[in-house]
């Protein structure tokens, strides 16, 4: 059983507060993720992604210093991001029986959080695309084990040296590590700032970590780390198409040659890779829900905002543009009004058929 008690950490001997199982289940996901944006803990937790309605849940963990606020800088803004406290930290390591609360340190690098950032999107596209509430979202969870780059995942191993007493070291780090009963995904994520020079020279990698030509010991990298029977899946993500479809045709390439040991792979986007490991990871594919009144009208009300925003921007082009005699053209009708009667039509055939 998890525990679902947390000391309050104002006073030392203090007693100790309950917190619900929905706030235990965030620690630990936040313990596997590292970080959150707000829409992704929405997502998370199935709520939706405004700031009214995720606000409460992030103040009630905060106000019990259990989770803390980080900042990815975005041009001239920064976005927050959610992270465990070293007590938020703690408590989720014991939760788990993970071995973190020994050695709390999760320091993230600004360029890699990025990054970071894109492996949740797709850790969420498993777990909590279409699922109804978090408790879903927590029964997909448990049916596998994620493991971030930090858990001593890496691979480091000693190539063939080509002269007597010469050392020669080569070292895999996978960002994501899956592991079930039978299988373990080795998961790299490329944002669109890597060239497919580096995406050939990370194959290239993989390649030598399951060769055994490749190890002084006469065994693969992969096989002195993990002596099982597990099959193992090398995965690679994009954030965009065109650059899967140009790794997948670098994939085929060399799978057609020489020296290509790599037992299986898969390749594509965050939404394409998502869907697959998620037939393969929970046995079936992401169920989607029926939309219910409310969804329609949170939606609607962020539709009404994007309106306010894109007219306002429209307003203030406009005035800029007299007041430097430029010419005006006509004004573009704001998108967000072609998604408000979408809206409307939707909920107004939804409670013509009885549902509310």
């Amino acid at each position: 059983m998890l525990s679902t008690e947390v000391s309050a950490p104002q006073a030392q001997g203090a007693t100790k507060r309950p917190i619900s199982e929905r706030s235990v289940f965030i620690l630990q996901e936040l313990l596997k993720l590292r970080r959150l944006t707000r829409e992704q803990f929405a997502m998370l937790c199935r709520l939706e992604p405004t700031r009214t309605k995720t606000k409460f849940p992030i103040y009630r963990l905060a106000k019990k210093d259990l989770i803390c606020t980080d900042y990815l800088a975005l041009g001239r803004t920064c976005q927050p991001l959610l992270k465990l406290t070293e007590t938020g930290h703690r408590q989720a390591a014991i939760s788990t029986s993970r071995d973190h609360d020994a050695h709390y340190r999760d320091y993230v690098k600004v360029d890699f959080l990025a990054h970071l950032l894109l492996g949740t999107d797709l850790y969420l596209r498993i777990v909590a695309h279409g699922a109804t509430d978090w408790a879903v979202v927590r029964q997909n969870a448990s049916q596998f084990e994620w493991h971030a780059s930090n858990e001593d995942t890496s691979f480091l191993w000693d190539a063939p040296a080509e002269f007597k007493g010469e050392r020669r070291q080569r070292r895999v780090v996978p960002d994501v590590t899956v592991e079930t009963e039978s299988t373990r995904y080795l998961i790299e994520v490329e944002r669109s700032t890597k060239t497919q020079s580096v995406v050939g020279r990370k194959i290239e990698n993989y390649s030598h970590l399951f060769s055994p030509l490749r190890s002084a010991q006469d065994r693969s990298g992969y096989a002195l780390k993990y002596p099982d029977e597990k099959k193992a899946v090398v995965v690679f993500v994009f954030d965009d198409e065109r650059r899967a479809v140009n790794a997948r045709a670098q994939f085929e390439r060399k799978a057609k040659g020489a020296g290509f040991y790599i037992p299986a792979w898969k390749c594509g986007t965050v939404e394409t890779v998502g869907d697959e490991l998620r037939r393969e990871l929970l046995g079936r594919a992401p169920a989607v829900s029926a939309p219910t009144g409310a969804d329609i009208i949170g939606r609607y009300k962020d539709a009404i905002h994007s309106f306010v925003i894109e007219s306002t921007k429209q307003i203030v082009d406009i005035e800029e543009r007299v007041r430097s005699n430029q010419p005006v053209p006509m004004p573009k009708r704001p998108a967000a009004l072609e998604q408000m009667a979408g809206l409307l039509r939707e909920l107004k055939a939804l409670r013509a058929g009885g549902a509310s």
